[in-house]
């Protein structure tokens, strides 16, 4: 008779499908609402066996989710929600949900953690903190574009610059050199003796003023990139031919010469001149300058005589910031068969886009 009830509660249990899912607080049974305590799972994982299960219960570090010792802060204060982050998978922590905890490496060298809130954006989250939007995309491997939903959690640096982890043999100069700045200043902000001697691999640096290139996110697959018309305005005068090529970008003819402008303010990020008359200089474009925004999105400029800002500048909407070019066979000119600009809006929509 034992034999039987037994079995009969086997084949229930599985024949509703049940899943489990593990949270700091004990397991949960998915489709359902009831949470278990731990000594009633370890009944049930004694029948089912440790596969339904899913295998062997998680680290509690990896539970923790915790930048930091897991033992460093209480689970349940730092994460009111224990289900799993909505943030993605962070290279420098090796874990997700990048929640600081007290007296963790990152609590000492300033670095936070901040919930994304409805109506954010990279830009505007930068903006807060006062660092620079390239800052917050670095430390969390994301790219201009890329979307992130209310309720992901992001590291913020205390200043601007970007987050380093140290790789087995690495010197101090060589991460200097990489990132544009002096191993001084390294060295200074994060403690370290003056020659980095006392680097270990692994360790994370902030590098203070650190330029990191970032990519732009390509636009999801069925789906049409964020529209900012009134964002942007038009970047020379001349006629614009409208059709999409190379990017989202459009060519704008006029005279060589003409005055080219900064569509909308931003921060110069890319500076590209070149002497040669190939025509695939530069990858075709010749003298360029691109631009990242506070929206999240980056223009370039492309085919110039003479580019007339800085990479580092901080330019604003309708600024004088290059002459135009694109006569063929002039240094500079990149795969162009006359004078005009060719613009690219990359990580939104193009408003100049006519077909």
């Amino acid at each position: 008779m034992r034999s039987w009830l037994f079995f009969l509660f086997v084949m229930f249990v599985l024949g509703v499908g049940v899943g489990v899912s593990r949270t700091p607080q004990g397991e949960t049974f998915l489709g359902g609402e009831s949470s278990l305590g731990e000594e009633v799972v370890n009944k049930i994982g004694g029948i089912l066996g440790p596969a339904s299960l899913g295998g062997q219960k998680e680290d509690s570090q990896e539970m923790a989710f915790v930048f930091g010792s897991a033992s460093s802060i209480d689970s349940q204060e730092a994460i009111e929600d224990p289900g799993p982050p909505l943030t993605q998978f962070n290279s420098f922590l090796g874990q997700r949900a990048p929640f600081v905890s007290e007296g963790s490496l990152a609590d000492n060298l300033g670095i936070t953690s901040y919930q994304v809130q409805p109506g954010d954006t990279a830009g505007l989250i930068a903006k807060r903190f006062g660092i620079t939007t390239e800052t917050v995309l670095s430390a969390n491997d994301l790219r201009h574009g890329d979307y992130i939903r209310p309720g992901e959690v992001l590291l913020i640096l205390p200043l601007s610059g970007v987050l380093h982890k140290v790789s087995g043999g690495e010197s101090l100069s060589a991460i200097a050199k990489r990132y544009g700045v002096a191993s001084e200043e390294i060295a200074k902000f994060n403690l370290l003796v003056a020659d980095g001697s006392s680097l270990e691999a692994g360790q994370l640096l902030v590098v203070p003023g650190g330029k990191k290139y970032i990519g732009v996110a390509p636009p999801a697959y069925g789906k049409s990139l964020a529209e900012y018309d009134d964002y942007y305005s038009f970047p020379t005068t001349g006629r614009n031919w409208g059709r999409e090529h190379g990017n989202g970008g459009v060519d704008i003819s006029n005279s060589c010469g003409t005055e080219v402008y900064a569509a909308a303010g931003g921060k110069v990020i890319e500076v590209k001149t070149t002497q040669s008359t190939y025509r695939f200089a530069n990858g075709g474009y010749g003298n360029l300058i691109k631009i990242s925004h506070s929206n999240g999105s980056q223009t370039l400029y492309a085919h110039l005589l003479t580019p007339l800002v800085n990479e580092g500048d901080n330019v604003s909407k309708g600024q004088l910031i290059a002459w135009m070019g694109g006569r063929p066979g002039a240094p500079g000119t990149g795969n162009s068969t006359g004078c005009h600009l060719h613009f690219e809006v990359r990580g939104a929509r193009n408003p100049f886009l006519r077909y």
